[in-house]
Formats: C-alpha cells, structure tokens, sequence
C-alpha cells in the first residue's frame, strides 16, 4: 500500500503529522501532535483465472509527532505511526502492525535520525513516480532475496524488515544540493539477519544519496549495497545485489512531471540478474484534487530459471477532497503479467485528522 498523496497532501510543519493534527500539548518547548486517518477501499482485482474482489483496508493510520527545542538551533523529535487495524473487520483482525517508528535530532548540521521509516531509493528515487493510494508499479524491493533453486518466481527472503534498524544522517542544502548517508543495522542477536543466530555475525548496508534543487527542478540519486540480506535462509552468505537509480521531477504550476531509472543488479545467487525500470510520470492538480498516471517499462534479464522478461506497466488514478479532511480515489494498475494476474480497480475515501 503506497500513500505518497496523502502523506504529500497532509504533510504538516513537524514534516510527520497531518495538516488537521490536533496539537494535544505544546508547553516548556515540547508539542505534541496526533494524527491520523482511516482509509477504506473497494478493490476488483485479476488473480488469473478470475476475479476477487472485497471492501478492505488501505492502511489506516494513528500517528503521534513530537519536538522539542533543545537549544535555539537545535530540536530533537519522534514520529510514531501505526497502521494494519483493519478497519473493515476490526473485530476479527489481530493487530500486529506499525508503519513508522522513529526519534532524531534536527538543526544547522543537519538531520539525523534513527528506527523504521521508508528507505532512500524509495524517498527519492521511487516516489516521486509513483504517489499512488494503493500499489504502485515495481521497484527494487520487488527483487530482493534470494532464488530458491526452482524457476518459482518467489524468492527466498531473509532479511524481509525493509525499513527497520535504519541510521539516516541528511545534510542541510548548499545553495542546493544536499546529500544522504546511512546504514541499515542488523545484530547477530536478530533471527531475520539469518536463520542461525550467532553464526554469521552482525551485518551492515552502505546508503548514500545525492539531491540537486533549482527552482521547479529537483534532481537525485542514490545507492543501497543491500549488505543485511547477503544470508538465505540456512545462514550461509551469498551477494544480495546493489539497488541504485536516478530520478527528476520539474513542477509547472499545476502540472508536474517526473522520471526515474531505478536498476536491481542481482548475482548468480539471485533469480534475476538485473532489471531495469524506466518510468515516467504526470501529475496534475486541478484544485479540488489531482489526476496522474504513470508508465513503467521494466526489463528483467534473469539467471536462467525463468526466461528473461520485458513488462509495460500503467497505472492511472485521480481522487478528489470534498474538504481537506475527506478524500474520494479512484485508480486502476495494469502490470504486463500472464493472464492479467494483478491487475486491479479500486476506489475508495480517506477520511483525516
């Protein structure tokens, strides 16, 4: 479930909590705000040989955010977001769900921060082609893990906590550019590091990332080596691969453009050798709401369990905010694959705070 709209739509001064957050104390230099929306959905989509369709739950969310001012150029801060409550059948579902959990330290050097939120190739390089309410077209997520030996299109994930034990440090803007460096972290004491725990020791991925502004231009590039999933899942080592890719969007009043080049570059352990993804993107905000699609073409050159495959994947979507609290969507994705597997419809409304 992607919510780039809704998070660019809500986006408040604390860069965590929405627009309508309700301040629930501001005093000796702390607030606090909480947040929050409830997503719900009816969604058709094609599993193959027929169609399943349902009311369901498109990642509602209760948020906390906090800052305080250590110092006047200084301020530490939290965000705490917590989704999967179902909202369609609260009373069967077992909640066990968290979207982001985070705490940093923010000033003239910078920001740095520390927990679970959404890696950098997908902030900058993703995103901004996608910005979907429900599922967007691939990325380089989509790739890791490692070939289970079949030509079975599922791999074998170890490492599957994509955002979690993340270091991020992001430099202020130097009439412009600012970079990114930080590591994802996992200890020999963690069961998804490897499925022997002690055995392999403790692991870290290299991120970097390089973001260029000019007026309506933004252009950014960023790197991720994917060292914490270099395990399968009988503990022995093997090369991940590297995600990296290049994207730029240019703003003209209401209508906004973006392109990206996002690449995976797997290795001889992994199903797929290297895929490509080519994708570009309009946007246009016509006042009560926005209208986008978004292209994608994707080359996969694979290892030889299955044969090598070139995929044109649409998605096209449009909502509408009746107030700045209640949203209507409506957005269709179709991704190239056999029998139309995947494709789906949906609409639905997000209601905010």
């Amino acid at each position: 479930m992607k919510k780039t709209l809704l998070v660019t739509a809500i986006a408040g001064a604390l860069g965590a909590s929405a627009a309508q957050a309700a301040t629930v104390y501001n005093q000796d230099g702390t607030q606090v705000d909480l947040y929050g929306n409830i997503q719900l959905m009816y969604i058709s989509e094609d599993m193959g040989s027929e169609s399943d369709d349902q009311i369901a739950d498109n990642g509602s969310t209760l948020g906390v955010a906090a800052e305080h001012q250590v110092n006047p150029g200084l301020i530490a801060y939290l965000k705490l977001e917590l989704d999967g409550f179902s909202a369609d059948e609260m009373k069967t579902a077992q909640y066990s769900s968290g979207d982001t959990a985070y705490a940093g330290m923010k000033g003239n050097f910078g920001d740095v921060k520390l927990g679970s939120y959404d890696v950098l190739v997908d902030d900058w390089v993703k995103d901004p082609v996608d910005g979907s309410w429900y599922a967007g077209v691939y990325n380089s997520s989509r790739y890791i893990g490692k070939v289970n030996g079949s030509a079975n299109v599922n791999a074998e994930y170890v490492n599957t906590d994509r955002e979690g034990d993340q270091l991020t440090y992001k430099s202020p803007s130097f009439g412009g550019l600012q970079f990114a460096v930080g590591t994802q972290f996992k200890g020999d004491a963690e069961t998804d590091n490897d499925a022997d725990q002690n055995t392999n020791g403790s692991s870290a991925s290299f991120v970097g990332g390089v973001k260029y502004t000019v007026g309506a231009l933004q252009l950014a590039g960023v790197y991720d080596n994917l060292d914490t999933y270099d395990y399968d899942a009988n503990g022995q080592s093997y090369d991940a691969g590297d995600a990296y890719g290049l994207s730029a969007q240019y703003a003209m009043n209401a209508l906004t453009l973006a392109a990206k080049w996002e690449r995976y570059d797997g290795s001889d352990d992994t199903r797929t050798d290297k895929s490509d993804m080519y994708a570009v993107k309009a946007n246009y905000a016509y006042g009560m709401g926005n209208l986008y699609g978004t292209y994608q073409y994707v080359d996969e050159q694979n290892n030889g369990t299955v044969a090598d495959e070139t995929y044109n994947q649409v998605m096209l979507g449009a909502d509408y905010s009746l107030t700045p609290a209640v949203t209507y969507f409506v957005e269709t994705t179709m991704y190239d694959q056999a029998q139309d597997q995947g494709d789906f419809v949906a609409t639905g409304l997000a209601f905010t705070f």
